[in-house]
């Protein structure tokens, strides 16, 4: 298999997962936010090695923390001009 392809089944597979945790919500509510990331990561570094898997990983936190843990905020903190704001004046 190409080297590219490896890459875009992670991407696809990850966007799988996504869709799959969204269907899940219903029943699933706030826990396990981040389950079908997992599997999709270990099925992706089974089949197509490490590269793709790591890349499912960032995808899939990436996505997962924005569309899926609460208090639905950025993936990385908040916002830098919020930081200062943070003293008791």
């Amino acid at each position: 298999m190409q080297f590219g392809a490896s890459y875009a089944w992670s991407v696809l597979i990850t966007a799988v997962a996504a869709l799959v945790r969204a269907g899940l919500g219903p029943l699933l509510g706030a826990h396990y936010p981040l389950g079908a990331f997992y599997a999709a990561v270990a099925v992706i570094g089974w089949f197509w090695g490490v590269g793709p898997a790591v890349l499912a990983a960032v995808l899939g936190y990436l996505a997962g923390a924005y569309l899926f843990l609460t208090p639905r905020a950025p993936p990385f903190g908040p916002e830098p001009m919020h930081w200062s704001s943070s003293s008791t004046d």
